[in-house]
C-alpha cells in the first residue's frame, strides 16, 4: 500500500475534516453564484422595462428631458422652435481667468469681462472681496450694464487696495428688457493688484 491511499483512524473515526472544508466551501461558492446570478436578473428588469413615456406641453416643450418625435402633424412647429434662440436666461461670459489691476482704481490692458455675441440679454457685474471663510464680503466693484456683443476694459475698483492678491466673487446678473434681474451666475475668481 502507499502513502497515498492510507486512510487516518483517530480513535476509531475517519479523520474527515478535509471533506467537510471542502463543503463549506462548496456550499460558500454555489451561495454566491445564487446571489450574482439574482442581482443579474433584477439589473435585467430595471434595464429592460419599459419606462413612461414623456409627456410635452402644448408648445411641444418637453417635460422630463426626452426628445419629440417629428410627424407630419407637428413638423412645422418643432421648425419654428429650432428656429427661436436657446433660452434668454443662459449665458456666456467671455472674461480674463484672472482680473489684474495696476493699481486698485485702474485694471491692466489684458482684463476684460464680455457679454458674448451669443447672448440675448444685457449684462452687469458687482465684484465682492471674500472674507477669510470664503464667504462673500464686501463689494468693492459695479459695472455698468453691458449690452449684448459689448466689453468691459479699463474699470478700477470703488474700494482701495493695496498692492496683493485677492480672493474675489463676481456675481453677474442678467436682466430683462426693463433692467430688472432675471437670473445670477457666480463665480469665484483671483483679483491681483501690482502696485
Amino acid at each position: 500500500m502507499s502513502d497515498e491511499s492510507k486512510i487516518n483512524i483517530k480513535g476509531g473515526e475517519k479523520d474527515t475534516e478535509k471533506p467537510k472544508k471542502n463543503k463549506a466551501i462548496g456550499i460558500v461558492i454555489a451561495s454566491l453564484l445564487v446571489i450574482l446570478i439574482a442581482i443579474g436578473i433584477v439589473l435585467i428588469f430595471i434595464l429592460l422595462r419599459e419606462k413612461e413615456p414623456e409627456r410635452t406641453t402644448g408648445n411641444n416643450e418637453i417635460i422630463g428631458g426626452r426628445g419629440i418625435v417629428a410627424t407630419e402633424e407637428n413638423l412645422e412647429s418643432l421648425i419654428e422652435e429650432l428656429a427661436r434662440p436657446i433660452d434668454d436666461a443662459s449665458f456666456v461670459v467671455n472674461m480674463s481667468m484672472t482680473l489684474n489691476f495696476d493699481t486698485w482704481d485702474q485694471s491692466s490692458r489684458s482684463t476684460y469681462i464680455k457679454n458674448d455675441g451669443a447672448n440675448l440679454r444685457t449684462v452687469y457685474f458687482d465684484i465682492f472681496l471674500d472674507d477669510e471663510n470664503g464667504d462673500i464680503g464686501e463689494m468693492i466693484y459695479s459695472s455698468p450694464y453691458i449690452p449684448v456683443g459689448r466689453e468691459l476694459r479699463d474699470f478700477g475698483l470703488s474700494k482701495e487696495l493695496p498692492a496683493g492678491e485677492y480672493a474675489t466673487t463676481i456675481i453677474f446678473n442678467l436682466v430683462d428688457d426693463d433692467y430688472e434681474k432675471i437670473t445670477e451666475l457666480v463665480l469665484g475668481i483671483r483679483l491681483n493688484i501690482s502696485r
